[in-house]
């Protein structure tokens, strides 16, 4: 049975997160990995981005299996991951001879796909969001009039309504 996350867990697995992106910034990618390796001790939930970040630091490493490695994890953990598909493609090309270009080609086709279901359906929630933002404010402005004309008692002012 594991042990349920406090808090504090959470709380030093991004201070630790965080660490390790301010690291990767400074060109630092293995104290970056240290940091990363030291947050997954503390919490798990963020276990799909620090894979792929880590998976990124051994990029510019030049450590092409662990970068696949990593990168591969994070895909388990959700194949969604567009990052993870694009550093799994850059890791194949220094790892596999021809099969790697193949392999990679597959991999950025897999980014390419994913990343423009995210950015679909981004689109389309903003854009229902939106939507129902403009009809909620219709409806309201509707049933205000209604309830001044029917009641008497409610008053519109600058867009709000008081009773």
């Amino acid at each position: 049975m594991t042990a349920a996350i406090t808090d504090q867990d959470k709380h030093a697995a991004k201070v630790l997160k965080d660490k390790g992106n301010n690291y990767y910034l400074r060109d630092e990618f293995q104290q970056a990995i240290n940091s990363y390796n030291q947050s997954l001790e503390y919490d798990t939930s963020d276990a799909v981005i620090i894979h792929s970040n880590k998976s990124v630091c051994y990029l510019r490493l030049k450590k092409f299996e662990q970068a696949l490695n990593e990168a591969n994890r994070a895909i388990q953990l959700d194949p969604k991951a567009t990052k993870a598909w694009y550093y799994r493609a850059q890791a194949l090309e220094q790892t596999s001879g021809e099969n790697g270009w193949r392999e990679a080609e597959k991999s950025y086709e897999k980014a390419l796909v994913v990343g423009k279901e995210k950015q679909n359906a981004k689109k389309n929630w903003n854009g229902t969001t939106k939507a129902n933002s403009q009809w909620i404010a219709e409806s309201a402005q509707k049933n205000v009039a209604t309830r001044s004309t029917t009641r008497g008692s409610i008053k519109r002012t600058s867009g709000s309504v008081c009773e």
